[in-house]
C-alpha cells in the first residue's frame, strides 16, 4: 500500500492542497515523499492531518478528535487516495483505482467515508511481514525509551503506532532481550542497524546484561542503548528496532525531521538506508535539509504553506 496522491480542504491550520505522487492512477508511486516548509509551517501538523484520517477511515487506536482539524461550525476534509497491490486489491474488489478513503472533520466530531472492505484492510494490524502497516516516527522519538519496558505483542504494539507517545519505543529493553533466543532476528536487526548508521553496531556479549550490546566507533566497550551513543546513533536503534519488531514491508511510514538527530552531510545516505529497511514501504519525511530536498525527485516533494490563521 501507498498513497498515491492526497487533497486537503478546510483542514485547521493547513492550506488547501491536492496532490499526486505518481504519474498516473494506475502507476505505482515514488517510495519517498518530502513534506518542507518554513519552520512553524505546518509540516508536522501536514503529516498528522494525515495519521488522523488514517486512524478515522481504519482505526489501529481510533481516537480522533474532530474539531481538532476543523474550523469551528466549517468542517475540514482530507481524502487520502491509495495505491494497492494486486494481494491487496483483491481484500477490496469494490474499491475504485486508487482506492478513496476520506473524511470529513467537524465540531461535532470525525465521520468516514470509506468502502468498508478498504477500512478492515487499513484497520489490520499484526506482525506478519506480508502485511501492510502504518508507522508514525515523531520528533520526540529518542526522549523516553529507556523510560519503561513494554510488551512485543501486535495488540500492544497496534495501539501506539499512529501516537507521538514517546513511551511506543520502551519496548526495546524487552526487544534486545528476545534477540538472544531468535537468531534470525538478531541477524535482521544488526544488518538494518548497519544500513543506517556507519558507526554502531549490535555486539551483544553473552556474559552480560541483554540490553549493553552496543559497539560505537565513538565510545569505549560494549554500551546500552540509553548510555554513550550519539543521537544519530541512538535513532538508527529506535528505527531499526521498530522496522524488526512490526515487521515493516509494504507499509507507509511518516518520519519528522531526522536532521534533529542525523548530521547534514549524512542525512542523505540515512534516508536511502531507510529505503532498504524493508519491502516495497513508502517513506514521508518531514524536512528542511537542503541536501535531502536537492537530491530527491522534484515532483515527489511536498512545499508546505502556513494558513493564515491556522495553529501549527
Amino acid at each position: 500500500m501507498k498513497l498515491s496522491g492526497l487533497s486537503l480542504r478546510d483542514v485547521r491550520g493547513l492550506s488547501d492542497q491536492r496532490l499526486s505522487f505518481s504519474a498516473s492512477p494506475a502507476d505505482k508511486p515514488s517510495d519517498l515523499v518530502l513534506v518542507t516548509g518554513a519552520p512553524g509551517s505546518g509540516k508536522t501538523r501536514f503529516i498528522e492531518a494525515l495519521i488522523a484520517a488514517f486512524e478515522v477511515t481504519g482505526p489501529y487506536l481510533g481516537i480522533v478528535r474532530g474539531e481538532d482539524w476543523a474550523y469551528g461550525a466549517r468542517p475540514g476534509a482530507v481524502e487520502l487516495q491509495l495505491w494497492l497491490d494486486d494481494e491487496e486489491r483483491a481484500l477490496v474488489p469494490t474499491a475504485s483505482a486508487p482506492a478513496v478513503a476520506a473524511v470529513t472533520f467537524s465540531s461535532s466530531g470525525a465521520t468516514p467515508h470509506v468502502d468498508r472492505a478498504l477500512s478492515r484492510l487499513l484497520s489490520r494490524y499484526d506482525h506478519a511481514p506480508g502485511t501492510s502497516k502504518r508507522e508514525y516516527l515523531a520528533d520526540n522519538r529518542q526522549l523516553a525509551w529507556g523510560a519503561r519496558s513494554d510488551g512485543l505483542e501486535p495488540l500492544e504494539q497496534s495501539l501506539l503506532r499512529p501516537t507521538r507517545d514517546p513511551h511506543k519505543y520502551a519496548f526495546l529493553p524487552r526487544f534486545l532481550t528476545s534477540l538472544r533466543a531468535d537468531e534470525a532476528r538478531a541477524r535482521a536487526f544488526a544488518e538494518k542497524l548497519e544500513l543506517l548508521s556507519p558507526t554502531v553496531r549490535y555486539r551483544p556479549a553473552v556474559d552480560a546484561d541483554a540490553t549493553i550490546c552496543f559497539r560505537s566507533r565513538a565510545g569505549e566497550g560494549i554500551l546500552a542503548p540509553a548510555r554513550g551513543l550519539s543521537s544519530s546513533e541512538a535513532e538508527a536503534v529506535v528505527i531499526a528496532a521498530t522496522a524488526t519488531l512490526i515487521g515493516l514491508n509494504r507499509s507507509i511510514v511518516f518520519l519528522d525531521t531526522p536532521e534533529l538527530f542525523v548530521p547534514e552531510d549524512r542525512v542523505v545516505g540515512f534516508v536511502q538506508g531507510l529505503l532498504k529497511l524493508g519491502h516495497d514501504n513508502q517513506w514521508v519525511v518531514a524536512t528542511q535539509s537542503p541536501a535531502l530536498l536537492a537530491a530527491s525527485d522534484p515532483t515527489c516533494i511536498v512545499r508546505i504553506e502556513q494558513r493564515t490563521g491556522g495553529a501549527r
